[in-house]
């Protein structure tokens, strides 16, 4: 395991161990939100023309051999965060057969947005919310309400979501960014999806925030730049992350019990990125908007 790996995993360890901040770690149990970058299969059965990583080069490197329907060449952070506390890989809401919740389980999707406007054809905040609320009457039918309350009280719910939204904002207006405004709404209805999820019992949240929104290839093709990472859209992304985490902050102080960590993921990208020699060396998929690192 190269350099890159093995300090990619110490963060992700770190983030694993803030989310679970109990001695009852044997217990732990995960529910995961987002897109694409948490997607462990969700979108193969959205029923979404286009979407599922079923090909090539999706799952073809490391552990596990074949598309698996991550958008990666192996594990996702939210496998990495459940074999760090002891969980099984954590299966998507919608995949076939019989679940159990007490563990967890993962609803994040492909092409996740926050409005539904922006994405409405796909897995967006609003279905995965949806989703979450049925589990939660599942749970209590398999084990009581008493002890669901129990299991929803001590999960940790591991959140990435809203990047999307920035990428298809950029890409259809690539000279014209509302950036106030768009912000603000996103985190309006990022406020409900937390709070209903408060409401039915979590208490330990765990955010990912957005990452370096300029270094994606199909953004710098949209602006016309040429170098790293375009600065206007690097600028859009860190006023979200800084909006979000004084949202997180506010959240802590007005709802009772509420816990979370914010894990820094564009800062640690973006140092991967401008430090390639450190880490080991990078190649581009722009097809894929993919930036891949090889240790």
């Amino acid at each position: 395991m190269g350099r890159r790996t093995t300090n990619m995993l110490v963060e992700v360890a770190l983030f694993a161990t803030m989310i679970f901040m109990s001695p009852a770690i044997s217990e732990a149990n995960l529910f995961v939100f987002g897109d694409s970058l948490y997607d462990s299969g969700m979108s193969l059965y959205s029923g979404v023309e286009g979407v599922g990583a079923a090909y090539f080069p999706y799952g073809l490197r490391h552990y596990l051999d074949q598309p698996a329907g991550r958008y990666s060449d192996g594990f996702i952070i939210p496998d990495f965060l459940a074999r760090r506390v002891g969980l099984p890989l954590l299966q998507p809401f919608l995949a076939p057969g019989i679940k159990n919740y007490s563990q967890g389980i993962n609803f994040a999707s492909a092409r996740a947005c926050v409005p539904v406007e922006n994405c409405f054809e796909a897995m967006n905040w609003k279905a995965q919310l949806g989703y979450f609320v049925e589990m939660v009457q599942d749970l209590k039918q398999q084990v009581g309400k008493i002890e669901a309350k129990r299991l929803l009280s001590k999960a940790g719910y591991l959140f990435n979501i809203g990047e999307d939204d920035y990428v298809n904002h950029i890409r259809n207006l690539p000279h014209l960014f509302q950036q106030d405004s768009y912000i603000k709404q996103r985190l309006g209805n990022l406020t409900i999806l937390i709070k209903t999820i408060y409401k039915e019992g979590g208490r330990k949240f765990a955010f990912q925030n957005i990452g370096p929104l300029g270094c994606m290839p199909s953004i710098k093709y949209a602006l016309g730049y040429n170098g790293t990472c375009a600065p206007e859209a690097q600028e859009l992304a860190k006023l979200h992350n800084a909006a979000f985490a004084a949202l997180a902050k506010r959240l802590e102080t007005t709802l009772p019990g509420f816990k979370y960590s914010l894990f820094d993921f564009y800062t640690t990208l973006y140092k991967h990125i401008l430090h390639g020699d450190a880490y080991g060396t990078y190649v581009t998929f722009p097809l894929f908007d993919l930036i891949y690192f090889i240790a």
